[in-house]
């Protein structure tokens, strides 16, 4: 299950959590710092995720 979460440490960012959903892992940092990415819009599409986020550079963009 992916996800948006905020740490408390590196803002709202991408979280991956699998099966018995007991941990979650930080998929990317992808604006680092505090201020996040605020991942949205994810889609999975032949396996692979897309979700736009803003990397604090180029604002809103989509990645995969």
């Amino acid at each position: 299950m992916f996800f948006s979460a905020d740490d408390g440490t590196h803002g709202r960012e991408l979280w991956l959590s699998e099966p018995p959903y007991n941990n979650a892992l930080m998929v990317a940092d992808v604006n680092t710092g505090s201020n996040g990415s605020s991942p949205d819009e994810m889609v999975f599409i032949d396996d692979i995720l897309f979700f736009t986020a803003d990397d604090g550079i180029s604002g809103v963009e989509l990645w995969k």
